[in-house]
């Protein structure tokens, strides 16, 4: 089986864990360095008895993990959802669909999920009840980024050919450049940043179920991420005076500038943790990790796509 032979699709759950039955292209996602695990409990037999030989062991729970990472783009329509919009959706993130463009927020209430179909060259995994945490990472001149982290109830896998057609690869995805970055209303330079939402996932155990876990949820997160910018004088930009009140400051950045494929994270509140010194190639950098705080609630980042 050869690792290139991979295809994964994700679809919306009407009912939490039941089959959408996804099905390619529709429902198809480019990915890469995809990975997926089973973790399924030992359950160990340590008895004593007449002999040390140990007793077999049984499997208990059993439930499956899977990431990858996908490009920061659109749909090449603006107002149409990207192909990773079902993903976002299955992270905790609320879709908000208009004329003109698609806005991901967080929420703290109905949850979505997903069904994954994981295919491995004549492998397929069917893994329904998917909830995950997704990460943003941006860094100049090159493609901006979506990694996905995500767990899902067990099935056994079956033989199953490859679909006939994969994910559609269009529209290329925008190089991190003239992206207007600023914090607290100032351009700084930057070569990186990064945003997690970091959600917390619960998996119950339940006597009812198949495998014995409930439900997996999202009970919690803490969103963060850090910044890189050039380091300035303090009349210039005043980032210890930001940090030592715990003062929040917009972070804003736009990638792409062709309708159907721009991308702005708009990070209103974000609070600085600490301040390093860093160095990129010759020039005096601050390293600044950050908590996203919300103001009214379900607010600390917005992701849209025009």
């Amino acid at each position: 089986m050869l690792t290139k032979n991979t295809v994964i699709l994700a679809k919306i759950e009407g009912t939490y864990g039941v089959d959408p039955v996804p099905t390619s292209p529709d429902n198809a996602i480019l990915v890469s360095s995809p990975d997926l695990k089973v973790d399924g409990e030992i359950l160990t037999r340590d008895y004593v008895r007449q002999n040390m030989s140990p007793i077999g062991h049984v499997i208990g729970k059993k439930k499956v993990t899977c990431s990858f990472t996908c490009e920061l783009k659109g749909s090449g329509t603006a107002g149409t959802a990207p192909q990773v919009g079902v993903l976002l959706r299955a992270c905790g993130l609320e879709e908000t669909v208009a004329a003109s463009s698609v806005t991901y927020t967080p929420r703290s209430t109905g949850f979505e999920s997903v069904t994954l179909y994981v295919y491995f060259d004549g492998l397929l995994h069917k893994v329904p009840g998917v909830v995950g945490s997704v990460s943003l990472n941006l860094e100049a001149g090159k493609y901006g980024e979506l990694s996905f982290d995500f767990e899902g109830k067990y099935t056994k896998p079956i033989d199953a050919a490859l679909p006939a057609s994969g994910p559609v690869i269009t529209p290329t995805p925008e190089i991190v450049k003239s992206a207007n970055f600023s914090v607290g209303g100032y351009a700084a330079t930057i070569n990186g940043l990064q945003f997690g939402l970091n959600n917390t996932i619960t998996a119950p155990g339940n006597v009812n179920s198949a495998d014995g876990y409930g439900d997996l949820r999202i009970t919690g997160r803490d969103p963060s991420g850090s910044f890189d910018p050039e380091a300035v004088l303090l009349a210039t930009h005043d980032f210890w005076a930001a940090w030592e009140a715990a003062t929040p400051q917009a972070l804003t950045v736009t990638i792409g500038a062709t309708a159907g494929n721009i991308v702005d994270v708009d990070v209103d509140f974000a609070v600085s943790r600490e301040i390093g010194y860093g160095d990129r190639e010759g020039i005096r950098t601050y390293e600044i990790p950050y908590t996203a705080q919300g103001s009214a609630g379900d607010d600390e980042v917005e992701i849209i796509f025009t």
